[in-house]
C-alpha cells in the first residue's frame, strides 16, 4: 500500500512539476520502484518531457526495461524506437557545448543524485541514445556513431570509441583506428573498452598492439580488457615483465577469468542439469543447458591454453613472469593445471622446476607432497 501511495506521488510529480530536477527526481524514484507499471509510467510520461535532461534519464534506464520479463508493456522493440528517434545528426556538427553539459551537471550532480548513489549522469539524449544502440549492436547506429568519431566534441568521440568495435565494417574500424590514437586518455580507454567487449576477430589484436605499445595507462585498461578473451594468454604473461605494476596485476587478473568463467559454469550446469534430473525439464531448460555445455567446453579450451602459457611462464629468462606465473598456476583449480605443474617440477630443468615447486607450495594440495620432498632432496640448491 506505501508503494502503491508513493508510486502514485512520483508520478504526479514527473507529469507535473515545474522543476526539471524534480521530474528527474520523480522519474529515478519511479525506476528504483521497478514493477512493471512503474516502469511504464517512466516511459509514458519521460519520453513526452519536453525538457531534454529528463527524456535522457529515461534512456539512460534502457537496461531497466530490456531486463523486464517478457510481455512488459514496454518490450525491447519499444526501447530501441525511442534510442532512435533520440539520434540527433545536427548535435554532431554542433555540440552540446561546455557550458551547457556543465550546467546539466551542476543540476543533475547536485541536486538529482547524491555522492556515492548515483545511476545515471545523463546529460545528452543523442550521446545516450548512441551509447545504448551501440550496445545493443544496432547498426542504425553506425553512421550517427561515425560522425560522432569525426566531431570536435571529445564526450562524443569517447561514446563514438566505445560503440563502433561491436560492428565490423570498415569504415566502423577505420574510426576505431583513428580514435585509438587521440590525444585524449578518456577517447581512447573508451575504445579500449569497446574493443574489449567486442567479439570481432581483429579487437583482440588491436588490444595486444596497445598492451605492448601504448602509453602506462593505456597498457594498464588493455591488459584489463582482454580478459576472458581467447588466444590472449601469451601476451598476457608477456606483460607480466611490464615496467607498471599496475599493467602487471591487471594483467594476471586478467589471466584467472578463464578459471573464474569455468567454476561458475561448471556450477550453472550442475545446477540446471539437477533441475532436468527433477523432473523440471522444459523447452526452455533444456536450450539452456545446451548453451551452458557449449560456453563451458569453450572456456575450458581457453583455460587449457592459459594453463599452457603460464607453464611456459614458469620458465621465462624473467625471474617477475616466472614468480607471477607460479603464483597465478597455484590458483588455477583443474586437475590439468595440477598435472601439469607435477610434471614440470619432475622434469627437474631449471628455472621451471623452482617456479613449479613454489607453484605447488601455493596451492597446498596434499596430493603434491611426494613430488616436492623428492625435489627437496635434490642436488640443486635452488630447487
Amino acid at each position: 500500500s506505501a508503494i502503491g501511495h508513493a508510486q502514485a506521488a512520483l508520478i504526479e510529480l514527473a507529469s507535473n512539476h515545474e522543476s526539471e530536477v524534480i521530474r528527474v527526481s520523480a522519474l529515478t524514484g519511479l525506476i528504483s520502484i521497478g514493477a512493471e507499471d512503474a516502469l511504464s509510467a517512466v516511459y509514458e510520461i519521460g519520453a513526452k518531457d519536453p525538457h531534454e535532461m529528463v527524456r535522457c534519464r529515461v534512456l539512460s534506464a534502457s537496461g531497466d526495461f530490456i531486463s523486464q520479463p517478457r510481455g512488459a508493456r514496454v518490450s525491447p522493440a519499444h526501447v530501441r524506437t525511442l534510442l532512435r528517434k533520440s539520434l540527433n545528426p545536427k548535435s554532431v556538427d554542433e555540440p552540446l557545448g561546455v557550458y551547457r553539459r556543465a550546467t546539466y551537471e551542476s543540476l543533475y550532480f547536485s541536486k538529482v543524485e547524491p555522492e556515492g548513489e548515483r545511476r545515471s549522469d545523463c546529460v545528452d539524449a543523442n550521446e545516450t541514445a548512441m551509447w545504448w544502440l551501440g550496445s545493443l549492436n544496432d547498426p542504425q547506429a553506425i553512421p550517427h556513431l561515425i560522425r560522432a568519431a569525426q566531431s570536435s566534441d571529445p564526450a562524443l568521440q569517447a561514446v563514438a570509441g566505445w560503440g563502433l568495435p561491436r560492428f565490423n565494417q570498415p569504415a566502423a574500424l577505420k574510426q576505431v583506428e583513428a580514435l585509438l590514437e587521440s590525444p585524449l586518455a578518456g577517447v581512447r580507454s573508451a575504445v579500449i573498452e569497446g574493443l574489449g567487449r567486442s567479439m570481432h576477430p581483429g579487437s583482440d589484436a588491436r588490444l595486444i598492439r596497445v598492451l605492448k605499445e601504448g602509453s602506462r595507462l593505456d597498457r594498464r585498461e588493455a591488459a584489463r580488457a582482454l580478459a576472458g578473451s581467447f588466444g590472449a594468454s601469451l601476451a598476457l604473461i608477456d606483460a607480466f615483465s611490464d615496467r607498471a605494476v599496475e599493467v602487471r596485476d591487471e594483467a594476471e587478473r586478467a589471466l584467472l577469468r578463464s578459471d573464474v568463467v569455468v567454476g561458475k559454469l561448471e556450477d550453472s550446469l550442475a545446477s540446471a542439469t539437477a533441475e532436468v534430473a527433477a523432473g523440471k525439464g522444459t523447452a526452455a531448460l533444456n536450450r539452456r543447458v545446451q548453451r551452458i555445455r557449449v560456453g563451458l567446453e569453450r572456456w575450458r579450451g581457453e583455460q587449457r591454453d592459459a594453463e599452457q602459457a603460464l607453464a611456459h611462464g614458469l620458465g621465462a629468462a624473467d625471474r617477475r613472469i616466472r614468480t607471477r606465473s607460479a603464483r597465478i598456476l597455484s590458483q588455477f583449480t583443474s586437475e590439468n593445471s595440477l598435472r601439469l605443474t607435477i610434471d614440470i617440477l619432475d622434469a627437474r630443468k631449471s628455472p621451471s622446476s623452482e617456479s613449479a615447486a613454489l607453484a605447488l607450495g601455493l596451492r597446498g594440495d596434499a596430493s603434491t607432497r611426494e613430488s616436492l620432498e623428492r625435489a627437496a632432496g635434490s642436488d640443486s640448491e635452488a630447487l
